[in-house]
């Protein structure tokens, strides 16, 4: 990376933005493929100069065209999203084809979504599998993630619980909080992994934290029935709450009951979260 573009760099992450664009400007007029993926990103966000989704597919085309696989992605991911363009999965495929060849682990995760989903592409969870495992040895924790996913549900691949703990704890480390709340129920249900109830209330607290309502419904069941802790009700009502704010509907019902009845009531927990 050049001093140029870093020094655009930390004129982003210190919000100067006008700054930014001079930066990343002149050296995209100059033909550095990176500083054309990067003007591209500020048209698309606003940054530095009005939003302008077509300006950021002609920025991001530029830099594709001139072989960054950067600009490959961004080119996909406005396909995909139909910024600027007309949205067209195809289109996105081929351009994250191009992008995930190159080793771009967002681009093969993006296709594997593509794959599993069958957008733009014929479905085909082995080919979605093949990408989600290139971006997850990446580190992609998205894409590890969906390695969980594929073990744990044992729909397209056969059931492994092992494997599915495996890849869940990979991304759970990088603090996604889906993961963190899969491995909890692996955990609280034993499946994989050694049942341990304290390793389950640590990573459900983590992803309840971050805001996972399943993991805030399930923590107010345990502090409610006292399952691996003192039982504590004001804890219960707490992490219902939560939990109920963003709609939670058993929370909600739960938090009702409580407050109705003035203690606990028999609880059924979140299951994990399986989606593609």
């Amino acid at each position: 990376m050049s001093g140029d573009i870093q020094k655009g760099i930390d004129c982003y992450d210190n919000k100067d933005y006008d700054c930014t664009y001079r930066i990343f400007s002149k050296a995209a007029n100059e033909g550095n493929t990176y500083a054309q993926c990067l003007v591209g990103f500020l048209y698309e966000v606003g940054h530095g100069v009005s939003q302008d989704y077509n300006e950021a597919m002609k920025w991001y085309r530029k830099s594709a065209d001139n072989g960054n696989y950067f600009g490959k992605l961004y080119v996909g991911k406005m396909y995909g999203n139909g910024l600027g363009v007309s949205q067209d999965y195809k289109l996105a495929a081929e351009w994250y084809q191009k992008a995930a060849e190159k080793g771009s682990a967002e681009a093969q995760r993006c296709l594997g979504h593509l794959y599993v989903n069958g957008k733009g592409v014929t479905k085909d969870t082995d080919f979605a599998f093949i990408w989600f495992k290139k971006a997850a040895e990446q580190g992609d924790d998205d894409a590890q993630l969906m390695l969980g996913y594929m073990y744990d549900s044992g729909e397209s691949i056969e059931r492994n619980y092992e494997k599915a703990a495996y890849w869940y704890q990979k991304s759970a480390n990088q603090g996604n909080a889906t993961a963190q709340f899969n491995l909890a129920c692996l955990y609280d249900e034993g499946l994989g992994v050694e049942r341990n109830k304290a390793k389950a209330i640590e990573w459900y607290r983590k992803a309840a934290e971050q805001g996972s309502a399943d993991a805030q419904f399930n923590l107010g069941c345990i502090y409610e029935e006292g399952d691996g802790v003192s039982q504590d009700l004001a804890q219960a009502i707490i992490w219902y709450r939560k939990a109920a704010e963003q709609g939670h509907s058993d929370s909600q019902n739960n938090l009702g009951c409580m407050y109705r009845d003035g203690d606990g009531v028999k609880c059924a927990f979140a299951f994990r979260t399986i989606s593609y």
